[in-house]
């Protein structure tokens, strides 16, 4: 996995759903060890890519959106796909599901 990191890469993502599965913050998305094509920081392509990752969500159904693990793949799919299209690489992609202080929602897992 070390290899696959230098090479590719890992972008997280942060973001919080309310009980009703709509988007109360994020995502926030870092990018670490991805570059520009004129070898620049990655830090002016992440826009697309939270764009994309909120894109994802947005055409998830209600019900699929109250299930973390489906938004976690969802994110995780986006993501992958933006990066390939951006920086011609699939890093590693650490997903983070920030709780929402409430009994209907899953604890908080973070996973990469």
């Amino acid at each position: 996995e070390r290899r696959k990191l230098s090479w590719a890469g890992i972008i997280f993502a942060s973001m919080t759903l309310d009980d009703d599965g709509d988007i109360l913050d994020g995502p926030i998305v870092l990018a670490k060890g991805l570059s520009e094509t004129d070898g620049r920081l990655a830090d002016e392509s992440i826009e697309p890519l939270e764009i994309a990752a909120e894109d994802a969500i947005g055409r998830m159904k209600k019900r699929d959106r109250m299930d973390d693990d489906a938004v976690e793949r969802t994110v995780g799919r986006a993501l992958r796909k933006a990066c390939l299209e951006t920086f011609g690489h699939r890093p590693v992609i650490g997903r983070y599901m920030a709780p929402q202080i409430s009994p209907r929602r899953s604890t908080c897992r973070s996973r990469a």
